[in-house]
C-alpha cells in the first residue's frame, strides 16, 4: 500500500511540474507570438472614421476643422493609406469662413512605428514614417500585454513649420513625454453603422499627462480620443490654442 502511495505522490509531483513548464512557454510565447483573437473592427477599405476637435478656439488663425471624415484606401500589415475631407473654419479679413478641404495621407508605419502624426498636421505631411492616428501593432501588444509601450504622438518630428515656429516652445519632445502607460480597460461610445454602441478601449497616459483612449483591438488599434495635456504653455490663451488644435475624437465609424 505504501508502495502505491508513494508511487501516486510522485506522479502528481510531475504532473505539476509539466504544467508549469507548459504554463512558462504559455506565457512567454504570449509576448512574441501574434494575438489569436479576430478583429472587432477590421482595418481595411471599407472603414470611414469621423473626427472632431474637443474643443474649439476663436482665438485661431490657423485651420480648424469642425469635422473630418477619413476613408482608408488600402491597409495592409506595414502601412495604411487614407483619404479625408472635411469642413473646416479659417480666419479670412477677422471673420471665420467656412472651406472644405480633403487630401489624401499615408502611414507607412503602422507594424512597428514608435510614434503617431495627429490630423492637424496632414494637410502638410502627406506622406508619414508614422502610425497615424493607430498604434502600431507591435506596441499595442505590448501596451496591452505588459502595460506600457515605446510609442505616443509626436509634436515635433514630422510638424509643418507654421506649429514649430508658434507652437514648438510650448511643447515637448517625444522622448519627454515618456512610455504610454495603461490605465486602465474601459469601453468608448461612438456611432457604429449607425448604432450608438460602446466600444472596449484601453485608457492610457503618457508621462506628461495627454491621455489617451485606444481600442481595444490589435487588427484596428486605433486612438479613438487623444486629449492634450498643455503643462508648459506660457498662459491660458496658448494652452486653450494649443488643446484646440491638437485633441480630438472619434465620434462615428462606419464599416461598410
Amino acid at each position: 500500500m505504501r508502495k502505491y502511495f508513494l508511487i501516486l505522490i510522485i506522479a502528481l509531483v510531475l504532473f505539476g511540474c509539466q504544467n508549469k513548464n507548459v504554463a512558462e512557454i504559455n506565457e512567454s510565447s504570449d509576448l512574441s507570438e501574434e494575438p489569436s483573437y479576430e478583429p472587432l473592427l477590421p482595418l481595411n477599405s471599407s472603414l470611414e472614421i469621423v473626427i472632431t476637435p474637443l474643443v474649439f478656439s476663436y482665438n485661431l488663425k490657423e485651420t480648424q476643422f469642425e469635422s473630418r471624415n477619413i476613408s482608408v484606401k488600402y491597409a495592409d500589415y506595414d502601412k495604411v493609406s487614407v483619404f479625408w475631407e472635411g469642413r473646416a473654419r479659417r480666419l479670412s479679413a477677422n471673420n471665420y469662413e467656412i472651406i472644405v478641404l480633403n487630401g489624401s495621407n499615408l502611414f507607412s508605419n503602422i507594424k512597428s512605428g514608435s510614434f503617431g502624426l495627429l490630423p492637424v498636421f496632414w494637410e502638410e505631411r502627406k506622406s508619414s514614417s508614422s502610425s497615424g492616428i493607430w498604434i502600431s501593432r507591435k506596441l499595442f501588444k505590448n501596451l496591452r500585454l505588459k502595460g506600457n509601450a515605446d510609442w505616443r504622438f509626436d509634436f515635433r518630428k514630422e510638424a509643418p513649420n507654421w506649429f514649430l515656429t508658434d507652437y514648438g516652445s510650448y511643447v515637448v519632445s517625444s522622448y519627454e513625454q515618456g512610455n504610454l502607460t495603461k490605465d486602465m480597460t474601459t469601453t468608448y461610445p461612438v456611432l457604429l453603422d449607425g448604432v450608438a454602441t460602446d466600444l472596449p478601449a484601453i485608457r492610457a497616459e503618457d508621462s506628461v499627462g495627454n491621455v489617451y483612449y485606444v481600442l481595444d483591438d490589435y487588427g484596428n488599434p486605433l486612438v479613438l480620443e487623444f486629449i492634450y495635456n498643455p503643462i508648459i504653455a506660457i498662459n491660458t490663451n496658448s494652452s486653450l490654442m494649443l488643446k484646440a488644435l491638437l485633441s480630438y475624437q472619434v465620434i462615428e465609424i462606419r464599416t461598410k
